[in-house]
Formats: structure tokens, C-alpha cells, sequence
């Protein structure tokens, strides 16, 4: 989790001492976020891509620790989801390229994928050329999150103790299984997109308290009320490896889907040569069956 702040004797209950451990893990995340933007060259790609993983992490953290009129963890959370999905596009382009290197092979000879991965890149470059025209060294996004990580600083969690903590998690393992159900019922991409931020935003949560509670710096009362709060997830909800699988197959879909949705809407006249075969015809059976929701178990 980083270099831990200076800490003295703790005081108080060992609740209030994982609560401190669940800040200075907000707070590094948006630190970690700050940093990944700094990345220059073809590194930006990656740092983005961490940048939003950074800003989800600590979102997680947030939604742990917020109660009920909490105006201002709330509005730092809004501040950190802003940030995130401001850089969806850039990460959602580079993530086709990606895709389209392992899953285009299949489907078309490399000679005539060749160009399409060119293209592909050539628009995730263009997109992020545009972006820093507009905001040089993403300094304007920087300062966003040096102000959020401001704003972290000063948030008033004297209220929050090991209970409400555990209430977070119950929550968050009820709207999963409510993503679930709606997903498995009506298999939509909205409706399994939603699934994947909700097995997300548990396994990210569980995973934080985890580094908590394996992390001898704190003190061992705080590390106590941690497992203490794992133990209920552990017992009512399904287990982090089972939550990255099942996200990571989700997340693949969504990638997918936004190959093909580039593809159909954005491809230029020279390249309807070799997506024919991609979307017409066999090409295109062969297609659905590539891109056909990966089958996840309930959660």
C-alpha cells in the first residue's frame, strides 16, 4: 500500500485505527493515480489504464467509509469518478488495439489484419494526441486529483467504526447480487457491464482490507478488525478468485464489443476490403461466435 505516515500510539478503538489504514489507502491510490498520468511516450497508454484502476481502488475505499449524509466523501467520490471516466475513451481505444492483436488473427489472414491493427492504433494515437493538445501532460487532470487527494485529507470519518465497515460490504455484495440476477436474466452489455463494476468494487475492497490485515506496519489491533471484516465476506460472499474470474471474463466481452462497435462504425472505405469477412456472411458467424458473452458463474 505504500510509505505509511508517521503514526504514534493509537488511540481509541482498533475500529478507528482500520478506518486510518482505509484513508491512507484512498489517499495512496489518488497518488498512484496522479503518477501513472505523469508517464510519458508509449508508456501513457499503461499509466492511463492504471490511472482509472487507481481512481476504482480508491472509490472502493470510499464506499466503505461513507455514511449516511457523509456530503463530503461523497463528493469527493463523484470528484474521483469524473476523473476515471474522463479517460474511458483513451483507455477503451487502446484496449481494441490490444484485442485486436490476439483476436483478428483468427478470423483474417495476418496479411490483411496487418492493416486493420495499423488503423487501430493509428486512432488510439490520434485520440490521445487530441487529448493532450487539449490538456499538455494531462496537468489540468493532475491537478484534479491533487485537489481530490485535498479533499481526502480532510474527510471527518470519526463516525465510522468496524460495523459500519461490514455494512459497506454487505451492501456491495447485495447489489452484486442483484447485477447478477439482472444479467443472467436479460444478458445485455449495459446489464452485464453493471455486473462487472459490482464484482469489481467487492474483490477491490476485499483486496484492500486483505493488505491491511497482512501488513505488519499497522499496529496488530488494526490488523485484527480487518480480518474481522474479511471473516464476513468470507463467509457470505464469493471469493476474491472467484471475483477476478469472473470480472476478467466480463471484461473481456466489453472489450469485444467495443472492437466491434470501432469496427462497424468508424472503419475507413480502405479497410471494407478485409471486414467482410469480419462482419458479413461465415466471417461473420465466425465472429459471433468470438465475441459471444463468455459464460460466468452466478455470483
Amino acid at each position: 500500500m505504500g510509505a505509511h505516515p508517521s503514526r504514534g500510539k493509537e488511540s481509541g478503538e482498533a475500529s478507528g485505527g482500520l478506518v486510518l489504514a482505509l484513508r491512507h489507502g484512498a489517499a495512496a491510490q489518488l497518488a498512484r493515480m496522479a503518477a501513472s498520468l505523469e508517464r510519458r511516450g508509449t508508456q501513457r497508454h499503461s499509466g492511463i489504464h492504471e490511472a482509472r484502476k487507481a481512481a476504482r481502488r480508491c472509490r472502493a475505499v470510499l464506499a466503505l467509509c461513507t455514511k449516511h449524509g457523509d456530503e463530503a466523501t461523497a463528493r469527493l467520490d463523484r470528484a474521483v469518478r469524473a476523473a476515471c471516466k474522463d479517460l474511458s475513451r483513451l483507455r477503451n481505444a487502446h484496449a481494441v488495439v490490444e484485442i485486436a492483436a490476439t483476436r483478428s488473427a483468427r478470423l483474417v489472414p495476418r496479411a490483411t489484419a496487418k492493416p486493420l491493427r495499423s488503423w487501430l492504433r493509428q486512432r488510439r494515437d490520434r485520440l490521445l494526441a487530441a487529448a493532450l493538445d487539449g490538456d499538455p501532460d494531462f496537468q489540468r487532470r493532475r491537478r484534479r486529483i491533487q485537489r481530490a487527494a485535498a479533499l481526502c485529507a480532510t474527510l471527518d470519518w470519526s463516525g465510522v467504526d468496524g460495523g459500519s465497515v461490514r455494512h459497506a460490504l454487505r451492501r456491495s455484495s447485495e447489489r452484486l447480487r442483484k447485477a447478477a440476477r439482472d444479467a443472467q436474466r436479460r444478458p445485455t452489455l449495459a446489464l452485464r457491464h453493471r455486473w462487472r463494476r459490482r464484482l469489481r468494487r467487492l474483490r477491490m475492497q476485499v483486496q484492500m482490507l486483505d493488505a491491511v490485515a497482512q501488513d505488519r506496519a499497522w499496529p496488530r489491533q488494526v490488523r485484527i478488525a480487518a480480518r474481522r471484516a474479511l471473516a464476513w465476506v468470507h463467509r457470505h460472499a464469493p471469493s476474491p478468485a472467484e471475483l477476478t474470474a469472473a470480472s476478467d471474463a466480463l471484461g473481456r466481452d466489453l472489450d469485444r464489443s467495443l472492437l466491434c462497435a470501432a469496427l462497424r462504425r468508424e472503419a475507413p472505405p480502405q479497410l471494407w476490403r478485409i471486414l467482410p469477412p469480419l462482419l458479413c456472411g461465415r466471417g461473420a458467424r465466425a465472429l459471433r461466435r468470438e465475441f459471444e458473452p463468455t459464460p460466468v458463474s452466478p455470483a
